[in-house]
């Protein structure tokens, strides 16, 4: 299809989506749509994955947003289900074996990396409240072992979190396994707690 220039609005009753097409096959994949309340949805956003080990009851959701070269990585957790097993320096999960990493991060998907903070939108309750964040090189990290198991380096050491907390974190590496440990010796599945973690990088 040939490029069409418009010099009034383009209107549409049902909304506009963005997509690619497979050379080969000839098949479309939409990438974003606009329906036609302006509500804006990339379908095809980022892969900062989580491990099962980490998902409860709560809330995991990633996003993406490109302008020009920069990339803003966003992460919201809700701890509600999970445990800290009590355990100073354990890793926080569900109560299975299955990996507890909470993100996966790549140059590809996310860029080269220069800014990381973690927002506490909600204080933890009845687990552990002082929680910290490890990356490990291994994904296998699961719930009630100690980090150090892990080849592991911290990234956060919070002394605690509530509500309104800003904490700038040391910069993730790509390629690593991000997991929340617990500092304290609480042990509880937690019935609240939220973060919000925003990473930010550019693309070559």
């Amino acid at each position: 299809m040939a490029n069409t220039t418009f010099t009034g609005p383009v209107r549409s009753e049902n909304g506009f989506l963005g997509v690619t097409k497979n050379s080969s096959t000839g098949a479309f994949t939409t990438n974003f749509s606009v329906d036609s309340t302006g509500f804006v949805s990339a379908t095809a956003n980022t892969n900062a994955t989580a491990g099962a080990g980490i998902s409860a009851t709560g809330v995991y959701a990633t996003s993406l947003e490109k302008v020009g070269s920069i990339i803003k990585t966003t992460i919201m957790i809700d701890l509600t289900g999970i445990t800290s097993s009590g355990t100073t320096n354990d890793i926080i999960g569900v109560d299975n074996s299955s990996p507890a990493y909470f993100a996966a991060l790549t140059a590809a998907n996310n860029g080269t990396l220069f800014s990381a903070r973690l927002l506490t939108l909600e204080t933890p309750a009845t687990g552990d409240t002082d929680i910290d964040i490890y990356q490990a090189d291994e994904a296998t990290g699961v719930y009630s072992t100690a980090i150090s198991t892990l080849t592991a380096s911290s990234l956060l050491n919070s002394g605690g979190v509530a509500a309104g907390d800003i904490d700038i974190i040391t910069l993730p590496t790509v390629g690593k396994y991000l997991y929340f440990v617990q500092a304290g010796s609480t042990v509880g599945t937690y019935t609240a707690g939220k973060f919000l973690l925003e990473v930010y990088g550019y693309s070559a």
